[in-house]
């Protein structure tokens, strides 16, 4: 054994003579939902369903419930499993990650969260010239060892909007403005982050890119001109977008635009169950949550 294992197994030693405090009783009777660690921040290359993948930093929280008579979690253990990513986070692995929350922990319920920016490749529309845009997104798993789990993703996208009030009544210009549209959903199964983001922008008055030449600038200038939306526009036709599309159970989408000739902003909020041909609530498929979410 060299002098590294030997100084290990001595500090292990020690920490078992150690008195476990989070592990004694508690005669309150009062159980907690939810216990653990957030602001946890590590480098990570995050990959997504479709194989694409950024680097970035992710932020996360992990948490696990603690019964009526245990006093705490042991939340190093929490911390242990988020550090132990080495470096690269798939996101069809977050069902897995939930379930080794739930398997150290004994716990009977735990939910994980990561929150990061996501960086899209995007040619201009002209010159072709590629430039990264960014967006953020947050995903979410929650539930117990017996219970599918529940799983949500949230994007939020820049885009342009240009107001149709404006055009109507000017002779020359409208004023246009960046939009921020936010798409929370709960789902049966990820959707791949560059395809939700160009659903949102389809319903904008024009995207919004990192770099664009005069000939670009020109096209993205006439293109939101020609094509007008109020915060109600793009709100309801991105809700008829996302209602068909059967893997979203719920969806939450908000629209603020950051109004350049206002000194407020203005919003739309669209929030609703989806329903399935017998007019029921979708149901998340039970198979994916024990399945594909908690793929190695």
């Amino acid at each position: 054994m060299n002098t590294l294992q030997c100084k290990r197994e001595a500090a292990l030693t020690r920490e078992e003579a150690l008195a476990d405090i989070q592990a004694e009783a508690d005669s309150r009777g009062i159980p907690l939902q939810s216990v653990g660690v957030s602001g946890v921040k590590l480098p990570l290359t995050i990959v997504d369903i479709d194989q694409n993948c950024t680097r970035t930093i992710i932020e996360a929280s992990a948490g696990v419930s603690v019964r009526a008579a245990e006093r705490g979690a042991h939340m190093s253990r929490l911390v242990d499993e988020l550090q132990g990513l080495n470096g690269s986070l798939s996101l069809n692995q977050l069902g897995l990650v939930h379930r080794r929350l739930l398997q150290r922990s004994c716990a009977d319920a735990a939910e994980l969260a990561v929150s990061f920016t996501w960086f899209v490749s995007k040619a201009a529309p002209v010159s072709a010239i590629r430039s990264l845009l960014d967006v953020q997104a947050h995903y979410s798993v929650a539930g117990g060892s017996g219970a599918p789990l529940v799983l949500k993703q949230r994007l939020q996208v820049p885009v342009t909007t240009l107001c149709p009030c404006s055009k109507a009544i000017s002779r020359h210009g409208a004023h246009n403005q960046r939009t921020l549209v936010t798409v929370s959903l709960e789902v049966s199964r990820w959707l791949p982050i560059g395809e939700l983001t160009r659903t949102i922008e389809a319903q904008s008055s024009c995207e919004v890119f990192g770099t664009l030449k005069r000939i670009d600038e020109k096209y993205v200038t006439e293109k939101a001109y020609e094509n007008p939306r109020f915060v109600e526009d793009v709100a309801r036709d991105l809700a008829r977008c996302l209602e068909s599309d059967q893997r979203i159970v719920s969806s939450r989408i908000e629209v603020e635009s950051l109004e350049s000739i206002h000194n407020h902003q203005a919003f739309a909020v669209f929030e609703h169950p989806f329903q399935d041909r017998d007019g029921n609530r979708r149901l998340a498929d039970a198979g994916y949550f024990h399945t594909a979410a908690i793929q190695d």
